[in-house]
């Protein structure tokens, strides 16, 4: 938020406070890396795909840590990061635009959808059923 009110698209004295959390400034940092929803978020994504990790406290070192198998000739994991980041700002959009509320659970749906579709746009045949990559995706061959 703190850009949309220096950019004018939302007036002085509106709060630039998190959508989700109302805790600090919305930064792009503090939106996607610190802010408890985004790192449960994170944590949810990463139990869903059975992974454990500890996040990192930067934007710098988490974009790294998902470029290290783009690295290995595997794209999968900044995807993961695309659609993480991806259904959160949405999210924080239909907050702040929309006055919608959007819960964790669906933020991780959200996650969960567009990576099936990018899956989905990225093979021929689909290598499994929604049902199954929404109860785990390495069941999908990944």
């Amino acid at each position: 938020r703190s850009n949309l009110v220096r950019r004018g698209i939302i007036q002085q004295g509106v709060s630039a406070s998190c959508a989700y959390c109302d805790r600090a400034l919305e930064t792009e940092v503090h939106l996607f890396v610190l802010c408890p929803i985004a790192r449960e978020v994170w944590n949810s994504v990463h139990r869903w795909f059975g992974v454990v990790s500890v996040l990192p406290n930067t934007l710098i070192s988490l974009l790294e840590s998902f470029l290290v198998p783009l690295k290995r000739g595997k794209g999968e994991g900044i995807r993961g990061m695309a659609c993480h980041d991806w259904a959160l700002w949405r999210s924080r959009n239909d907050r702040i635009f929309s006055d919608k509320v959007v819960t964790l659970e669906e933020i991780v749906d959200r996650v969960k959808l567009i990576s099936w579709k990018l899956l989905l746009a990225k093979k021929q045949n689909s290598p499994c059923l929604f049902y199954e990559w929404n109860v785990c995706p390495l069941w999908c061959g990944l």
